[in-house]
């Protein structure tokens, strides 16, 4: 039989037991050193993913010494070469080279998702407005045969096809293939806010062309691809408020038929 002071020893033992179960909080520190963890994780991951795509969007940067091909098409024929205007002089670095666009921004102004082509389009003194029917570009003179508008609310001739002859409703766009195309490739068509689409590789190419509506075949500026191909590395970058030569215009491009209407295009609306 226990003695009196081992039952004392029992009663104690239990009586703590029980208040330490009952009444006493379960220790936290190690399940919330765990979320403390998994969360420093989870933003770690966060924080990479957006350096990254920063770093994506950063592009081009100051001096990058991108050449762009850009021709503008009228309804049937490639229009003249445009040229640096003098009224429009600025410091972007995105200008007018000998026969393509010089993206080399001059400072973090015109960088990344700065390096837009509405900086271009001041730069050689298009001026782009809303028409009834859509955009409308004022262009300087000589880029056309005639007249300094190409607009929307215009009509196109139809030079070939069962509706040559006979004219139609004529869409303004903006024509962007991405580098390596070739007249087998089909373009991104954008329909508005031209000055916000961004320049976002080197080599891209572009085409300011005015076409019948309807139209889904477009050709490809393959003059002012190889101006940009034959220049040299050396020639990327252009002084700011020079005003190259005009040489290898668009106008030199081999077919004069209006573009047909037989294969898709990728249709998108700008916004980048």
């Amino acid at each position: 039989m226990p003695s009196p002071s081992s039952s004392k020893k029992i009663e104690r033992v239990q009586r703590a037991g029980a208040k330490r179960s009952a009444g006493t909080p379960r220790p936290l520190g190690f399940p919330l050193g765990i979320m403390a963890i998994m969360l420093v994780g989870a933003l770690a991951v966060f924080f990479a993913r957006e350096s990254r795509l920063d770093a994506q969007n950063a592009q081009p940067q100051v001096n990058a010494g991108w050449r762009v091909a850009f021709g503008i098409y009228n309804c049937d024929k490639w229009a003249n070469s445009v040229s640096n205007s003098t009224e429009q002089a600025t410091t972007s670095g995105i200008q007018w080279a000998d026969g393509y666009i010089s993206v080399s921004p001059s400072s973090q102004q015109s960088t990344g998702s700065k390096a837009t082509f509405g900086k271009f389009l001041d730069r050689v003194g298009i001026t782009i407005e809303d028409g009834k029917q859509g955009p409308i570009a004022k262009v300087p003179d000589g880029v056309l045969d005639s007249g300094n508008t190409l607009s929307s609310d215009a009509k196109c001739s139809i030079s070939e096809g069962k509706d040559s002859g006979k004219e139609k409703p004529a869409e303004l766009v903006l024509l962007r293939w991405p580098p390596k195309s070739s007249a087998k490739t089909d373009p991104q068509v954008i329909r508005g806010d031209f000055a916000d689409v961004r320049f976002t590789e080197d080599r891209e190419v572009f085409a300011l062309a005015l076409v019948p509506e309807g139209t889904d075949k477009f050709l490809f500026p393959t003059a002012s691809v190889n101006a940009m191909s034959n220049s040299s590395s050396e020639s990327t970058t252009v002084p700011e408020g020079s005003t190259p030569s005009t040489t290898a215009a668009p106008s030199s491009e081999p077919s004069t038929t209006a573009p047909s209407t037989t294969a898709a295009a990728t249709t998108t609306t700008a916004g980048r």
